[in-house]
């Protein structure tokens, strides 16, 4: 996560090397540039921070690695994760069942665009951000949830409606 103040200085920064590409003749006032050179600095610095998230060179465990000894009880991270296999309150897994059942049946109805419109909602993306995801208006997003919520309501699932 960056500060503030590291935030401002990797923005003035850029705008310093990038300062003599501004054209008067392209069109674009120097407060545009700017504003383009600046907003694209940060995208840069939120995708970097992303990716270091993401970051292949971190050790991955398995599973069914043994911890210790082994003599141990606890002889893998497996062996410390709840058997959900086993739900307590069976009526509680009923009902996820049947619900996640009723969402694919509504998933597989919908068309590509509006599938990837449920996936980038559900992935939290802003309506702005899955317009220029999906090269789409806002507008036409919108209409397009319309429907999505439609189907819900079609298949009883009013309630899990965001």
């Amino acid at each position: 996560m960056h500060d503030f103040d590291d935030l401002v200085q990797e923005c003035l920064l850029r705008w310093w090397q990038q300062r003599s590409l501004y054209s008067e003749g392209r069109g674009a006032n120097r407060r545009t540039f700017m504003n383009r050179v600046l907003m694209n600095r940060l995208r840069d610095l939120r995708r970097q921070e992303r990716a270091q998230k993401r970051r292949v060179d971190r050790e991955a465990r398995s599973l069914d690695k043994p911890l210790g000894d082994e003599g141990d009880d606890l002889s893998s991270l497996m062996n410390l994760l709840p058997d959900e296999s086993t739900d307590s309150r069976p009526e509680e897994a009923a009902e996820r069942a049947e619900l996640a059942e009723g969402i694919d049946r509504v998933r597989r109805r919908l068309t590509l665009r509006r599938r990837e419109l449920l996936d980038g909602i559900s992935a939290g993306f802003s309506m702005s951000e899955l317009s220029r995801r999906l090269a789409t208006p806002r507008s036409t997003l919108y209409d397009e949830l319309e429907r999505i919520k439609q189907e819900f309501r079609a298949e009883g699932l009013d309630d899990f409606l965001w």
